[in-house]
């Protein structure tokens, strides 16, 4: 296997021991890496069903022993590998959170960061391996929709009630604006990237207008006119 890929970091959550593994074991940061680099190259090339650990262990250069040290089995270590993705996107939307004044602005940035990492081959091939195994392990599918889709909908639930709070948009029913938001967001390409029908990742100025499109049809639907113009709509 030669899929080529960046050392994976594990975030600080990932490296607190587990319920009924010693203390002292698996707690090794850069044999943690060394595994997660390993199932990454496998996973990826493979899929979740063909993968195995012998062929992980393998790849990583690590007995089966040792491997089972840091993660439990199969589903744990796919888990691992997509938090580490997640965490890096969601680092970058936390701080559109934290660091917006402008409506208009965020809901570009965040869809931007949101449709980039789900458009990328590694976004389009995690959830093309998860469409495959959730059919007969349902409770795999719905952790994954738990860490990753639904933190991203909260997350920009927060965002929303935050401007909602400093006037800048009405919005009665956050959880519906959300929903929305989001999907204007992964119109045209999402569904062609993962079905096939568009094989590469689309030109970002292709994805740029989806953006702005999603973020104009919002601001026409929830965002408050004089906020938008700079007039203030109550002295007209």
């Amino acid at each position: 296997m030669t899929i080529a890929n960046k050392p994976l970091i594990p975030d600080i959550e990932s490296d607190k021991p587990r319920l009924g593994r010693p203390v002292s074991a698996g707690q090794d940061p850069a044999k943690r890496d060394q595994i997660l680099e390993g199932a990454h190259r496998v996973f990826f090339s493979v899929g979740f069903d063909a993968a195995s650990m012998s062929d992980i262990t393998r790849e990583a250069g690590v007995s089966k022993g040792t491997i089972y040290v840091y993660f439990e089995g199969k589903e744990e270590l796919f888990e691992a590998l997509m938090d580490y993705e997640r965490n890096k996107m969601f680092a970058s939307l936390t701080n559109v959170v934290e660091q917006a004044t402008s409506l208009r602005q965020a809901l570009t940035d965040f869809g931007r960061l949101f449709t980039g990492l789900l458009l990328s081959d590694k976004g389009i091939r995690a959830h093309r391996i998860m469409l495959a195994v959730v059919e007969r392990k349902p409770e795999f599918g719905a952790r994954f929709y738990e860490s990753g889709p639904r933190r991203g909908f909260l997350l920009l639930r927060s965002l929303l009630e935050g401007f909602v709070a400093k006037g800048q948009c009405v919005v009665e029913d956050l959880d519906m604006a959300t929903y929305q938001f989001s999907e204007l967001c992964l119109a045209k390409f999402f569904r062609q990237r993962l079905f096939g029908y568009q094989a590469d990742v689309p030109p970002q100025d292709e994805v740029d207008r989806v953006i702005l499109a999603a973020v104009d049809v919002f601001m026409k639907a929830y965002g408050r006119e004089d906020f938008e113009t700079g007039v203030n709509m109550a002295t007209v």
